[in-house]
C-alpha cells in the first residue's frame, strides 16, 4: 500500500512538472511554431489529402463499372494507403507541437482501419456488385471513420493552440463541445477555435465527408452572418453541422470561395491550406 502510494505521489509529481515546463514553453513561444505546421503539412497533410482525394474521385468512377474494374479501384485505394502509411511513418514532426505528433500516429491507425474497410468492400463485391454511395460514405466502417475524424480533430485543435498562443494570447484553448455551444458564443470564439469546434462536430457525426472542418467553419459563418441561424432553429453548433450536413449545404472549397468575404485578415500558420 505504501508502495502505491508512494508510486502515485511521484506520478502526480511528476504531471505537474510537465505541466509547468509546458505552460513556460507556452508563455515562450517555444510551442506550436509555425515551422512546425510548415513540417507537418509536407510530411503528413499533403498525402492525407492525396488519399481523401483519391478516395472520393474513385467512388464517383465506380458507377457502370464491372466487378472487374470496381476490384481494380479499390486495388488502387488499397496500394495508395499502404504507401501513405509509409509516408507518415517517416514524418518527423517536432515534440515541440504533441498534437501534431498525435495526429500523425492516429492517422497511421485510420489508415489501417481503411485498408481493413476496403477488405470488407471487396469481400461484399464478391457477393455481388458496389454500389458508388458504398465507396463515398463507407458506410457502416465507423472505426476507420472515427479514428479519421480524431486524427483531423488533432490537427485542428493545434492550430487552435498556435492562435491561443500567437494571436490571442490566452495559452489556452477552452474546453467545449460543439453541443454547449450557441451561435452567439461561436461567433465570440477566434477563427481557428471555430474550426476546431467544426471537427468536432465531424467527429461527432460519424460520417466521412470530402469537405474539411473550415469549409464548415465558411458554412456555419456564412448562415450566421446573414442572421438566418434564427429561422433555422439552430440551438446549438452541433445542430447546426448536423442540418447542414444533412441537406448537403457544405462542399469542398466553401472556405476558398468565402474567404475574402468572411475572413479579410485571417491569421493563421504559413501553410497553403489557408493562404489565398
Amino acid at each position: 500500500m505504501k508502495t502505491r502510494i508512494q508510486s502515485d505521489l511521484q506520478a502526480s509529481a511528476k504531471a505537474e512538472q510537465e505541466a509547468l515546463e509546458k505552460e513556460r514553453l507556452l508563455k515562450e513561444q517555444k510551442l506550436y511554431r509555425d515551422q512546425d505546421f510548415i513540417r507537418y503539412y509536407y510530411s503528413v497533410t499533403v498525402h492525407i489529402q492525396e488519399l481523401k482525394d483519391k478516395h472520393f474521385s474513385t467512388a464517383a468512377q465506380f458507377s457502370g463499372k464491372t466487378k472487374s474494374e470496381q476490384k481494380a479501384l479499390i486495388k488502387e485505394l488499397q496500394a495508395l494507403a499502404v504507401t501513405t502509411r509509409k509516408e507518415l511513418e517517416g514524418a518527423t514532426i517536432a515534440s515541440t507541437s504533441q498534437l501534431l505528433v498525435d495526429a500523425k500516429y492516429a492517422y497511421i491507425n485510420s489508415l489501417d482501419a481503411y485498408r481493413a474497410s476496403l477488405d470488407q468492400l471487396l469481400e461484399k463485391l464478391s457477393l455481388g456488385s458496389l454500389t458508388p454511395d458504398d465507396l463515398l460514405t463507407m458506410r457502416n466502417q465507423i472505426s476507420f471513420i472515427n479514428q479519421w475524424n480524431t486524427a483531423t480533430a488533432l490537427q485542428y485543435q493545434a492550430m487552435a493552440t498556435w492562435e491561443a498562443v500567437y494571436v490571442t494570447k490566452q495559452r489556452a484553448v477552452p474546453k467545449v463541445q460543439p453541443a454547449q455551444v450557441s451561435p452567439a458564443q461561436w461567433k465570440s470564439y477566434p477563427y481557428h477555435m471555430r474550426n476546431f469546434l467544426a471537427a468536432e462536430a465531424l467527429v461527432k457525426g460519424q460520417q466521412f465527408y470530402p469537405f474539411y472542418p473550415e469549409d464548415l467553419t465558411a458554412r456555419i459563418d456564412s448562415v450566421l452572418q446573414g442572421e438566418t441561424a434564427t429561422t433555422l432553429g439552430w440551438k446549438d453548433i452541433d445542430q447546426a453541422a448536423r442540418m447542414l450536413e444533412a441537406t448537403d449545404a457544405v462542399r469542398l472549397g466553401d472556405f476558398q470561395s468565402m474567404r475574402a468575404q468572411l475572413y479579410p485578415d485571417l491569421k493563421a500558420p504559413e501553410i497553403p491550406t489557408f493562404s489565398k
